[in-house]
């Protein structure tokens, strides 16, 4: 309930990020908690029940928060359905753990969480009781109803409140951390592609017979298929509609209340409690005297003149046929609402405004494009499923439809032919192929629809099973892939040697690199999360490995280096050049704010591992169970 009076701007995403540390379902073991429960309960806890109405209600106004941007693909990413269901079990332990301590909010604590609430305020900041019991009816409650369950809330709050503490850190461990982790180091990175001279990669016909046999899954010819298809693409659809100026300006006059601002009036107003007060400040009014002497002479309830800007007739709460027949400067008689007894004042008019045609046109092209490529699409999908249907072949539902047929050469299921090249891509139409592979020759699929928009129906023309090619088939593959990891051991070999001479040198780095004819070398600034330098982020990235850099920085001396560490282009080796320790906290504003962050992360780390471990006391004494079947049914929705 308190969450339906707090402005969405508190942080939607904040919430859900900080219920996903808190509320996961990771935090009990997903494995025991998936039972089935009574049918229309989506979930059980100890001897509550969460029904599938209350879960779709969360997930409604879950789904409303997100306005524009909500899609069901966005939701299943940030897993919030299942964070939502976790969110609604937890506060259910709360609320039967509050009931059995017989905790509750008291009269000071639901006076003051009331008076703070922003939706209760008039617009003078102000607690406002008329305002008050007029959200209560929207939302189908009253007073009582309210406090009771505030109280609730309360109780719930105040328990888990108690778990926020302020525990202590100790000095030691805080400046190890600290130490740590902002401590930098300078490296020279010696990067090594190729070995100083070319070795010979000579191999015989048993050799390459044994890298066959030890690699011979890799070299069997797979499965190849030649299909026939039709796909109807978003762009074939549009490519089919042409509107005319004339539909166009027709779409926009029948749509012109969209397209017109309505009159709007500033309005300002003197309100009084009581009709007396009213009336004779209306008096005064009609005697001569002015709203702002009128307003000092009969105060109003707020003490002054509310300003309430600029409205329109249908956006006032009262008065709306008076306000709005009135010329500049002219107020009304007292008229009563909720609220009190107002008088009104127009100060500033502005006239209804029409957008032309030709400002709006592009934007009402696009949108009636739209709606005819959606008839269109419905009318051509529904004459291929009814073609398919009638056991029409897809040459001639295509030749109906004005469609293309596509005839594939073999292809495997990679949409690649033998030879490599692509014929269909897989990233963009990856169910097409999937259902051309799982069909029987001769079969089609149904009416499937794609990703990105786009429809299809697949047909499986021949199958040519995959098989074991014979070593003389793919000969020239084998000594290729042979003469590759045959390199790659050369390398790897003379990159170790480098380390090695590096570790045991007399003299510098420079000497070494030197005899080994190794010139490529980059020097760079590191802390332990990777490189500081982004300029140079990707040349230098791919040669970090998580292992290179913890090896870097347990290196103890500086002109000391770590062993080779293999990369896409080959090996890398760091030769550590300077330590720079992490900076004193209290010698800048960065160190103290550095500081800071880490104790209040070290803080919060302790307290959300209390509240862990309270929230898995609570689900052994209090059981929890979820209807499988049930959740996996609303999921889909």
């Amino acid at each position: 309930m308190l969450g339906s009076f707090r402005k969405v701007a508190s942080g939607f995403f904040a919430k859900i990020l900080l219920g996903a540390l808190v509320l996961s379902f990771a935090l009990w073991g997903i494995g025991d908690v998936f039972r089935n429960t009574s049918p229309n309960v989506i979930a059980q806890v100890g001897d509550e029940d969460i029904t599938l109405m209350e879960y779709e209600r969360e997930m409604q106004a879950l789904r409303r928060s997100f306005r524009d941007n909500y899609s069901p693909e966005l939701l299943q990413s940030l897993n919030l359905p299942q964070i939502k269901l976790a969110e609604m079990i937890n506060n259910k332990l709360l609320e039967i753990e509050v009931k059995r301590i017989g905790l509750s909010g008291s009269d000071e604590d639901l006076i003051a969480h009331i008076s703070k609430q922003p939706a209760f305020k008039n617009a003078n900041g102000e607690f406002d009781k008329g305002l008050f019991h007029q959200i209560l009816g929207k939302v189908g409650m009253n007073e009582a109803q309210y406090y009771t369950q505030l109280r609730h809330e309360l109780a719930k709050e105040a328990l888990m409140q108690s778990f926020d503490i302020a525990p202590l850190v100790p000095d030691a461990l805080q400046q190890a951390v600290y130490a740590s982790k902002y401590e930098q180091r300078e490296v020279t990175l010696v990067s090594i592609t190729a070995p100083a001279q070319k070795p010979s990669y000579q191999s015989d016909d048993g050799e390459l017979s044994a890298y066959y046999e030890a690699h011979k899954d890799k070299y069997r010819a797979p499965e190849y298929r030649t299909i026939r298809y039709i796909l109807i693409s978003p762009e074939d659809v549009y490519s089919r509609i042409d509107i005319s100026r004339q539909e166009l300006y027709d779409f926009y006059t029948e749509r012109s209340s969209e397209f017109t601002a309505p009159e709007q009036r500033k309005v300002e107003q003197l309100l009084y409690p009581n009709k007396a007060d009213a009336e004779n400040a209306y008096g005064m009014l009609r005697s001569g005297a002015s709203f702002e002497e009128t307003a000092q002479k009969i105060n109003p309830t707020s003490g002054q003149i509310v300003s309430l800007g600029f409205k329109t007739k249908d956006s006032l709460p009262a008065g709306s046929t008076e306000i709005f027949g009135l010329d500049l400067n002219e107020y009304t008689y007292p008229i009563e609402s909720p609220f009190g007894w107002h008088i009104f004042r127009v100060t500033e008019v502005k006239e209804q405004a029409v957008q032309p045609f030709n400002e709006v046109k592009d934007q009402l092209k696009e949108e009636m494009e739209a709606q005819k490529a959606d008839l269109l699409l419905v009318d051509i999908t529904e004459n291929i499923e009814d073609g398919l249907s009638a056991g029409n072949s897809l040459e001639a539902i295509a030749d109906s439809l004005d469609l293309t047929l596509n005839i594939s050469e073999p292809i495997n299921r990679n949409g690649k032919k033998s030879d490599n090249t692509t014929v269909i891509n897989p990233e963009q139409f990856p169910s097409l192929l999937q259902k051309a592979f799982a069909l029987e020759q001769g079969d089609h699929s149904d009416l499937t629809a794609e990703p990105d928009g786009s429809y299809y129906v697949v047909q499986v023309d021949t199958i040519t099973s995959a098989r074991e090619r014979a070593f003389e088939e793919v000969r020239g593959l084998v000594s290729e892939d042979f003469r590759t990891q045959q390199k790659r051991k050369a390398l790897e070999a003379y990159a170790t040697s480098v380390a090695k001479a590096l570790k045991e040198r007399n003299g510098g780095a420079h000497d070494v690199l030197g005899r080994y004819k190794v010139q490529t070398t980059y020097s760079t600034v590191l802390d332990r999360n990777g490189l500081i330098d982004n300029s140079r982020m990707e040349t230098l990235r791919p040669m970090l490995s998580r292992p290179l850099i913890t090896e870097i920085f347990s290196l103890k001396e500086t002109n000391t280096n770590t062993d080779a560490y293999p990369y896409k282009d080959g090996f890398v080796i760091a030769i550590l050049d300077e330590t720079t320790a992490a900076p004193d906290s209290n010698a800048s504003d960065n160190g103290q704010r550095f500081a800071a962050t880490l104790e209040r992360s070290l803080r919060q780390d302790y307290q959300n591992e209390l509240t862990e471990q309270y929230l898995r006391h609570l689900r052994n004494q209090y059981p929890v169970t979820i209807n499988q079947a049930l959740l996996a049914k609303a999921l889909e929705q």
